[in-house]
């Protein structure tokens, strides 16, 4: 899509929901900004092969009970491997993207019944925004206190993607465990997290930051899956933020 060069937010003139593409590659004409509503800025879109995600800016509530959060601000750390985290950190400085992989939690406002459940794959700019990049993986999370959110340790498989045009022509880290801690803030803005993935000795030939995944990491010390070192640890821990996107003329938003 043509139009102004990208911002952090564009706001519509009837005061409506705040938009914009975060971290992404194309912008959008201030006539498409001023025609979107709420409804046009929340919700997901299943379009093609990719699975495109919306974002609100309310202020307290969050437009249809999600949060939609990049990982370009969640940096590797605590037990990975020194040499991988280095490596990792770099890749992440050299993103135009909201991250390598994005984030939904679902039953996330007050009082909400819906089931809460965590979609999480690799993170994909299109012309319309920040999308995933394929089927993503969901596991379920839970809240035990006020704006807390918590994924126990599940088993699950997701790529975090490393290109920003084209997570399959680019370095795809294949993730097999998902462990999170973190707190939402108020209008699901940000995620202050720490994770936890496990990365499969499976992908030890997989190039990475001029490398291998197996030759950054090391020798493999987790297990998945009741095997016995057949994983390593990779720890996140930052700052998740709120991406958009998007969709104009599609005759409205789809849900996950």
């Amino acid at each position: 899509m043509g139009g102004a060069a990208p911002t952090d937010a564009a706001v519509d003139g009837r005061g409506g929901a705040s938009v914009g593409i975060s971290g992404g590659s194309s912008g959008m004409a201030a006539s498409d900004a001023a025609s979107v509503t709420n409804d046009d800025a929340a919700g997901a879109l299943l379009d093609g092969s990719l699975v495109v995600v919306h974002g609100d800016a309310s202020a307290a509530a969050c437009a249809h009970d999600r949060a939609t959060l990049g990982s370009r601000d969640l940096l590797a750390g605590g037990s990975t491997p020194e040499h991988f985290a280095e490596a990792y950190n770099a890749e992440l400085s050299n993103l135009t993207t909201g991250g390598p992989f994005l984030l939904v939690l679902s039953g996330v406002n007050d009082g909400s019944v819906a089931a809460k459940v965590a979609t999480l794959g690799a993170l994909k700019t299109t012309p319309k925004g920040s999308a995933f990049a394929e089927t993503p993986a969901e596991v379920p999370f839970t809240m035990p206190a006020a704006r807390s959110v918590r994924i126990a340790k599940n088993a699950t498989t997701f790529e975090l993607g490393f290109d920003a045009q084209a997570p399959d022509a680019g370095a795809l880290v294949p993730v097999v465990s998902v462990e999170l801690t973190g707190k939402l803030s108020s209008g699901c803005s940000a995620l202050t997290t720490n994770l936890k993935l496990l990365i499969p000795v499976s992908s030890s030939a997989v190039a990475f930051h001029g490398s291998t995944i197996g030759a950054l990491m090391g020798p493999p010390s987790e297990a998945v899956h009741g095997g016995a070192n057949d994983a390593w640890p990779l720890e996140l821990a930052g700052t998740a933020s709120r991406v958009f996107t998007v969709v104009l003329g599609d005759g409205g938003p789809a849900e996950l």
